[in-house]
C-alpha cells in the first residue's frame, strides 16, 4: 500500500506561546514566540530553480523557494551549511532592512535538490505597527539602560545590534539585544526598546542541570581511572586538542576546541596530563585533585566535540571552534550542586561551569562525571543547530524542555556500550544514589518508567520534568535501532558503521536544523521520522512511529498533549 505519508507533505503547524522571566520580587517580562508552520516532504519536491541545465547553489535555489512561500523582499539572508546528506538555510523575516530577531524560516535540500522541509515562524506581513528603522538611542545607551533596569553587568562579547522583535503576531518593536550577567549563576539577553529605553522583553540564557582521564566508555571515578593515549580525532581535530587557533601547541588543556581552567583562575593543567592522581579520601578542590579534575574534563569534553563533529556538526554547521571554543570552567563556585551551559550565536565562545555536589562528605565534582559534562555539551550542539547558529531558539517552555531531554538522551547514547541497552540515570555519582537526579531511570521497563505525552498536561512541571519524556522516547528508540541492526562497537569515530547506535546519533543530529525555532514535541518527533526519509529514505518509519504512539506522541497526537496511540495505516 503507498503511504499517503509518502505521497503528500506532512504539515504540523504551533501555536504563538509567551514563555516569562521574573526577576525576584520584581517585574515579570514575557516575551512572544511566533507560531510556525512545519511541512517535511519524506521523497523531496521541486523548487522555483530546478530544471535549470547548470543546478543552482542550495542557497539560490533554498531562497526561491522561500521567497515563493512567503514573497519576495521578506527576508534576510541569516546563514547556511551543507552535510553530507542535506543542505541547510535560515533566514529571517525583515522589515525596512532590519531582521525580526525571532521570526525565522528555514529550508532543508536533499542530494539530488530536492527541498524536503520547510519551517517557519515569520508574524503577519502587514503588521499593525512597524517602527522607524532609526533608533532614538546608542548601543551603549542601551546597554546602559540594561543594567539599570534589570542589576548585573552588560557583557560585551557580542555586537550589540539593532533588530525588530515581535511582541505578537502585528506588533514590533525596535530593539538592541543586550546580554547581560545578572549574578554568577545567571544571564538574560535583554531587548531594550531602541526609542523609549524601556525593557520589553527577557529571555533566559543559563541551561542547567538542575538537582536531581576516566575513559569515555565509563563514568564516575568508581570506574577507574586510566592512562589514555592518543584520544584525539584527527578527523575532527586535525591539530589536536592542545593547539589553539594560533597553531602554537599550547602543551595545557588550552586548544582550537576547549579552554579548560580552574574557575578561580586562569589555571589550566599543563602536560604530562598523566601526572596527576585523584584522591578521593581529599576534598575535590585540594589542590592534589584540582589539575586531575580540569584533565579529566577537558579530555571528556573534547572527546564529546569529536563525537559530534563526526556526526555532522562541524564549523560550517555553527560548532566550538577556534574563536569560539568552549570556556570550560572547572569546579566553578557560582553555587553548589548543578552544572551551567550558557548558550551563544556562532563566533561568540559559550561557557560551561561544572560545579561541586555537597551531598556526600568528602564532596563530589561533576568535573568527574562524564553523563553531566556530556549533558551541558548537547545544549551547545541543540541551541547551535536550531536556527542557524542563532543560539537562541531554544526558550520557549516545550523547546527548553526538548533541550534538557536531548542532554540527557546523548548522555545515555554514550553511556551504552553493548547490544544490551541498560537503563540509564543522570547524576548517579555526584548524588551518591542509583537514581539520580531524575524522578526515574531512563528503561524500557514501564515498570521503571512508564510516562507519556499527557505528562506535559501538568502544571507543576518545568523543563527538566518535561524534558524526561522526551530522553525516555529516546532511550526507546535507541532500544528500538539496536535491538533492528545490532551495535556499533566504534561508533563514536565511525558514522558509517550500520548499527542501530550509529543510525540513532545520525538521526539525532540530523532531525536538528530541520526544526523551526522554537520547536514543540510535535515537532521534534516529526523531525526525527523526516531524517530518516532523508539519510535512510524511511526504511525505519515504521519502527519509529511505534516508539512514538507507545508513549503517546501518535500520528494524531496534538498539541492539548492527550496521549494518542495510533500509529499510521501502513504501520499497524
Amino acid at each position: 500500500m503507498l503511504s499517503l505519508l509518502s505521497l503528500f507533505p506532512v504539515v504540523a503547524a504551533g501555536s504563538a506561546t509567551f514563555s516569562s522571566f521574573r526577576l525576584a520580587g520584581a517585574q515579570e517580562f514575557q516575551t512572544f514566540h511566533p507560531a510556525s508552520t512545519f511541512e517535511v516532504f519524506p521523497n523531496g519536491i521541486d523548487h522555483p530553480l530546478s530544471g535549470r541545465a547548470q543546478p543552482a547553489h542550495f542557497r539560490d535555489s533554498a531562497l526561491a523557494f522561500i521567497h515563493k512561500r512567503l514573497g519576495n523582499g521578506t527576508t534576510l539572508y541569516k546563514s547556511g551549511f551543507e552535510s553530507d546528506v542535506a543542505a541547510h538555510v535560515y533566514v529571517h523575516q525583515q522589515f525596512n532592512g532590519i531582521p525580526v530577531t525571532n521570526a525565522i524560516a528555514n529550508v532543508a535540500q536533499n542530494k539530488a535538490g530536492k527541498v524536503t522541509s520547510f519551517a517557519s515562524s515569520f508574524v503577519s506581513a502587514r503588521p499593525r505597527k512597524v517602527p522607524s528603522s532609526v533608533a532614538k538611542l546608542s548601543a551603549e545607551q542601551a546597554g546602559q539602560r540594561a543594567t539599570s533596569a534589570l542589576g548585573g553587568s552588560a557583557l560585551n562579547d557580542r555586537e550589540w545590534t539593532l533588530a525588530y522583535l515581535a511582541l505578537n503576531a502585528d506588533e514590533l518593536v525596535l530593539t538592541y539585544a543586550i546580554p547581560l550577567q545578572l549574578s554568577p549563576e545567571q544571564r538574560v539577553l535583554a531587548y531594550v526598546d531602541a526609542a523609549t529605553s524601556a525593557v520589553v522583553s527577557v529571555i533566559n540564557q543559563t541551561l542547567d542541570l538542575t538537582y536531581r582521564a576516566i575513559p569515555i566508555t565509563a563514568r564516575d571515578p568508581n570506574d577507574g581511572f586510566e592512562l589514555i593515549v592518543d584520544p584525539e580525532d584527527l578527523v575532527a581535530s586535525p591539530s589536536g586538542w592542545t593547539t589553539p587557533r594560533s597553531g602554537i601547541n599550547s602543551h595545557a588543556t588550552r586548544g582550537n576546541n576547549v579552554v579548560a581552567t580552574l574557575y578561580t583562575g586562569t589555571l589550566t593543567a599543563p602536560e604530562p596530563f598523566d601526572n596527576y592522581t585523584w584522591d578521593a579520601s581529599l576534598e575535590p578542590d585540594d589542590q592534589r585533585n584540582v589539575n586531575a579534575s580540569i584533565v579529566n574534563a577537558f579530555y571528556v569534553l573534547n572527546t564529546v566535540h569529536d563525537v559530534f563533529y563526526r556526526y555532522g556538526f562541524t564549523e560550517d554547521a555553527f560548532n566550538f571552534q577556534g574563536a569560539d571554543a568552549i570556556f570550560l570552567r572547572v569546579q566553578s563556585t557560582i553555587t553548589r550542586n548543578n552544572a551551567f551551559f550558557f548558550p551563544t550565536p556562532d563566533g561568540t565562545p559559550p561557557e560551561i561551569h561544572m560545579l561541586l555536589w555537597d551531598s556526600t562528605s568528602p564532596m563530589r565534582d561533576g568535573d568527574l562525571e562524564t553523563d553531566i559534562i556530556a549533558h551541558e555539551a548537547t545544549h551547545g550542539l541543540t541551541t547551535r543547530l536550531i536556527g542557524g547558529g542563532s543560539g537562541g531558539c531554544v526558550n520557549s517552555a516545550e523547546a527548553g524542555a526538548l533541550g534538557e531531554g536531548w542532554s540527557d538522551a546523548f548522555a545515555d547514547w554514550l553511556a551504552q556500550t553493548s547490544e544490551d541497552i541498560k537503563d540509564f540515570a543522570l547524576g548517579t555519582y555526584v548524588l551518591d544514589s542509583p537514581i539520580g537526579i531524575r524522578s526515574a531511570p531512563y528503561s524500557t521497563d514501564t515498570k521503571v518508567n512508564n510516562i507519556t505525552f499527557e505528562l506535559l498536561q501538568s502544571s507543576e512541571g518545568e523543563v527538566h520534568v518535561f524534558g524526561e519524556l522526551w530522553a525516555e522516547v529516546l532511550h526507546l528508540q535507541l532500544a528500538a535501532l539496536v535491538a533492528e541492526y545490532g551495535f556499533t562497537s566504534d561508533a563514536r569515530t565511525n558514522p558509517t558503521g550500520t548499527g542501530g547506535n550509529v543510525i540513532w546519533l545520525h538521526l539525532f543530529v540530523d532531525s536538528l536544523p530541520l526544526l523551526p525555532c522554537q520547536p514543540t514535541f510535535l515537532d521534534a518527533r516529526t523531525s526525527w521520522i523526516q531524517a530518516d526519509a532523508v539519510r535512510y529514505e524511511g526504511r525505519n518509519k515504521c519502527l519509529l512511529w511505534k516508539v512514538f504512539a507507545g508513549r503517546g506522541i501518535g500520528v494524531g497526537a496534538k498539541a492539548d498533549h492527550v496521549n494518542n496511540f495510533e500509529v499510521p495505516e501502513e504501520c499497524a
